[in-house]
């Protein structure tokens, strides 16, 4: 769907910088297949997630100063951008914008950028394992379409038992 063209956007950067942290284990329950891009919450919560003062500061900080040719148009948001105009995400290594914003900008028709941390479980849920310990993860989603605080209304999920929730989310528009 919209994978060819990350991939072609994502070919000028290193690979470790856009993708996610993976460890492959066998089909047993309740292993872990993600260690995570982001430092971890403790206690893993979700509350604790969402309360995280060092996700909250990374957001409020990246949003002072916007990537170059993009403005700020909401941070520290709870919520991460969804709506019409979706492009795609990919996972970062850091919280990074400028990162985000140089694929966006390799990405035709893409006019907006969303950097947030997720909590997401660090292996599918399932039978045996409905609420896998948490991962974090930077992210950065990218939009077709002018987002502002209006659009951060993807609080996350229920997978199983296991709540994805978001924290830290800022986003900008081109200039």
């Amino acid at each position: 769907m919209h994978y060819s063209f990350l991939l072609s956007a994502l070919a000028g950067l290193s690979l470790a910088a856009a993708s996610p942290l993976l460890v492959r284990q066998a089909n047993s329950t309740c292993v872990a297949t993600q260690t995570g891009t982001a430092p971890p919450t403790h206690p893993d919560t979700p509350q604790a997630f969402q309360n995280n003062l060092v996700y909250q500061g990374l957001a409020v900080a990246a949003s002072v100063i916007p990537p170059s040719g993009y403005e700020t148009t909401f941070r520290n948001a709870a919520g991460a951008t969804q709506g019409g105009g979706y492009l795609g995400y990919i996972y970062l290594n850091a919280y990074d914008p400028s990162q985000c914003a140089t694929v966006c900008n390799a990405i035709a028709g893409c006019s907006s950028i969303n950097t947030y941390v997720e909590r997401d479980p660090s292996t599918t849920p399932a039978a045996g394992c409905l609420n896998p310990p948490g991962v974090a993860n930077f992210k950065c989603s990218f939009w077709s379409t002018y987002i502002d605080s209006s659009n951060a209304t993807n609080y996350g999920q229920f997978q199983d038992q296991f709540a994805v929730v978001i924290a830290g989310s800022d986003g900008f528009v081109k200039c």
